[in-house]
């Protein structure tokens, strides 16, 4: 599905970016709130953390492992 491809693809994709993309590449005209809540209903529940996103970085990693 065109949705969950983009976000395995780019993990930290936005909702309002893939609201955009669907608008231009489908021409489907969703809100965000419809969005978020068809993802939630299909398991798909994550939050944007800027903690959790930064424990992905090199020089984080490499800190913790020091």
């Amino acid at each position: 599905m065109f949705i969950t491809g983009m976000i395995e693809v780019q993990k930290d994709v936005a909702l309002h970016e893939i609201v955009a993309r669907l608008r231009s590449e489908w021409a489907v005209g969703i809100s965000r709130s419809v969005l978020n809540r068809w993802l939630r209903q299909h398991g798909w529940t994550f939050k944007k953390n800027p903690h959790a996103l930064e424990q992905k970085r090199a020089d984080v990693l490499k800190r913790r492992q020091e």
